[in-house]
């Protein structure tokens, strides 16, 4: 048999390789133009708040810090904006609980009266107070915290990162224009409740750029991290780890507050923040843990997320835990194309061997889950991965090298369907396409050498016969034989090679190379099964000819087991499956070998399919058949005898 040589046999293999590192290559660097382009920085920052959602409620309430909302009913009863009085009983009744520190999350930079004063000189005296003021933009409007606490530390800005889809993904540490520097109103009752403790702002570790906040180093949020792209980073900003419930703070209403009725100690050592919490306020925001419905409410209120921002630092602060980072681009890109690659080797798997709509499925299910797995449980260590990106890297060259091996399989089918598909059976038709890459090459059927079993026949005076007739009825004539003998052999296992004129050659062991002893043994004994099935097929016809009006017909047949050279033969035009060799020009002698008589002996009436066979097929049909030894010749134009034996029954 033949064989690949060791090149031919790395080509081969690497091919597909080859194949599946140019496609992904290609979708990676199509998908890393786009998101460096900013293309898909909307879908990337959504499958970053669907990352989050998929945490949803995996965290529980940080009881350190409570809210104070200032409900609808509450402004039905008190009016708004609230009086600086309100206010002031408010903190005062805030102020009996002893909590770590107090946020007013309520512009108060003009007097509400009544009750200024009285505000006034409450926020001067209680030095764990914060109050608000919106840090000047970039139009030059700014708006101040209250006067007594103008140019202290105790007045913070409050102001919020909005992308451009309205979502709040990122918190700010301070901010600095060149002429004014402040703090952020969450980092300012985060570093209050941790002063006591003896934790405050320092150089980060391994980089004095960095801020420093306990047992974290926080890193400030550059332009391209995560999913951004040219995002607006100016101040110190960071990614915030949203928890897991769209409230998971203690909360209570103003009226709570003012008529008494929230538990002694609830607020004691807590931070607590007190700002709006009505609709027609409009204060109010759009988060990925709330954001398409996954929570009954479509938005958050401003002081609930600066609660967020105050719990992340405590976090960070305290436990080391909470801080979301990015991989750098190289790390991304690698990322992105490493999934790519497992797309193209996915791809392989899916579009060959058959099943591939089943494959395809099962790849992009399971292939998308782990991505989507890996993300979450890398979110959760506080990286943030890209998902959509490499996500669609995947499908992409997935789909694409399954479409290219399913077109390369069509193909192959059809150079296998034009060679094979007439003269073979459903079943072999199956099996050598199975078997593709064995028998083809390069889109042709491969050459090789085997042991198979060569069958010729020939109708007995065919010639004088069809002179006579006419040639519309002879082809009819003719064709009918011809199917009859065509069935005989596909439903035994061989192969039609070809016609010729009234003559048949099939090959029994091909194009599959048989690869044992004993299924050689049964292609020989196929042949001689199919060749008794041919005669019985003729008597039939016969019979039937009779009462037409048609010639019976006699044939001979000759089998004959040994090496052959099997393969493609003709032009790319053209191209036939054939078989060549010394076995094949033996059979055909033994088809038309006739015996040396007396010169005294009649001619003996012709048998209705006599069956010659070689020695070498005799020694494969073993005690199978009825068997009589004829001669042992010389026949025309071999150098060698041979021994025929002449089957006379099954």
């Amino acid at each position: 048999m033949a064989t690949d040589t060791p090149i031919q046999h790395w080509k081969k293999r690497l091919q597909p390789v080859g194949i599946c590192l140019l496609i992904s290559g290609v979708v990676f660097l199509l998908l890393w133009l786009a998101r460096t382009s900013g293309s898909l920085q909307y879908w990337e920052l959504g499958a970053f708040d669907q990352t989050l959602r998929w945490r949803f409620e995996t965290q529980p309430v940080d009881d350190r810090i409570h809210l104070i909302g200032v409900d609808e009913e509450d402004i039905n009863r008190l009016g708004w904006p609230l009086s600086d009085e309100i206010v002031a009983r408010a903190l005062e009744k805030i102020a009996l609980q002893n909590p770590a520190m107090v946020g007013i999350d309520l512009y108060r930079e003009q007097p509400r009266p009544p009750g200024h004063e009285r505000l006034m000189t409450l926020l001067d005296d209680t030095p764990n107070i914060i109050a608000v003021m919106k840090f000047q933009d970039a139009s030059g409007r700014q708006i101040p915290p209250p006067p007594v606490l103008v140019g202290s530390d105790r007045a913070a800005f409050s102001d919020l990162v909005v992308d451009g889809d309205g979502v709040v993904r990122r918190g700010l540490l301070f901010l600095d224009d060149g002429v004014h520097f402040s703090l952020s109103f969450a980092l300012r009752l985060a570093l209050g409740y941790l002063a006591p403790s003896g934790i405050g702002l320092e150089p980060g570790e391994g980089n004095p750029q960095h801020a420093g906040l306990g047992q974290t180093t926080i890193p400030p949020l550059e332009s391209n991290d995560g999913g951004y792209v040219e995002a607006d980073t100016r101040g110190y900003q960071f990614l915030f780890n949203y928890p897991g419930a769209p409230a998971p703070f203690g909360e209570h209403s103003l009226r709570d507050l003012l008529d008494g009725t929230i538990p002694p100690g609830t607020l004691t050592d807590k931070i607590i923040i007190f700002g709006a919490a009505a609709d027609s306020v409009k204060d109010q925001f759009s988060t990925p843990v709330n954001w398409g419905g996954v929570t009954d409410q479509p938005f958050v209120f401003g002081f609930s997320i600066h609660a967020y921002a105050v719990s992340q630092l405590l976090e960070m602060a305290l436990d080391g835990k909470g801080l979301i980072q990015s991989l750098s681009d190289p790390l991304e890109g690698g990322w992105i194309w490493f999934w790519s690659l497992i797309g193209g080797l996915a791809g392989l798997w899916a579009g060959r061997g058959g099943r591939t709509t089943l494959r395809l499925a099962l790849s992009v299910t399971g292939g998308s889950l782990i991505i989507g797995i890996l993300c979450v449980w890398f979110l959760e260590q506080g990286l943030w991965l890209p998902f959509f990106p490499p996500l669609l890297g995947f499908q992409a060259t997935l789909i694409l090298i399954t479409a290219h091996l399913s077109h390369q399989e069509r193909l192959q089918r059809n150079t296998v369907m034009q060679l094979f598909s007439s003269a073979v059976s459903p079943e072999v038709a199956e099996e050598i396409w199975q078997n593709r890459e064995e028998v083809l090459a390069q889109g042709r059927p491969r050459p090789k050498r085997l042991t198979a079993t060569v069958l010729f026949t020939d109708l007995v005076a065919f010639t004088p016969i069809s002179e006579g007739m006419d040639p519309e009825l002879l082809m009819d004539w003719l064709n009918e034989y011809m199917d009859v003998m065509a069935n005989a052999v596909t439903h035994h296992g061989g192969v039609v090679d070809k016609f010729i004129g009234d003559a048949i050659m099939a090959v029994f062991g091909v194009p599959i190379a048989r690869e044992s002893e004993e299924e050689i043994d049964q292609d020989a004994i196929q042949a001689v099964s199919c060749a008794l099935a041919m005669g019985q097929g003729l008597e039939a016809l016969n019979q039937r000819w009779k009462k037409e009006g048609k010639p019976p017909m006699a044939m001979r047949v000759g089998i004959f087991t040994g090496p052959l050279v099997a393969g493609g033969l003709g032009s790319t035009q053209r191209m036939n499956f054939t078989v060549i060799g010394d076995t094949v020009n033996t059979a055909a002698r033994l088809e038309s070998y006739k015996p040396a008589l007396p010169d005294a002996s009649p001619p003996p009436e012709p048998e209705v399919c006599r069956i010659l066979i070689g020695e070498t097929t005799h020694a494969r049909l073993g005690d199978r058949f009825q068997k009589e030894l004829v001669d042992t010749v010389l026949l025309k134009g071999k150098d060698k005898r041979i021994t025929i034996y002449r089957v006379t029954g099954s």
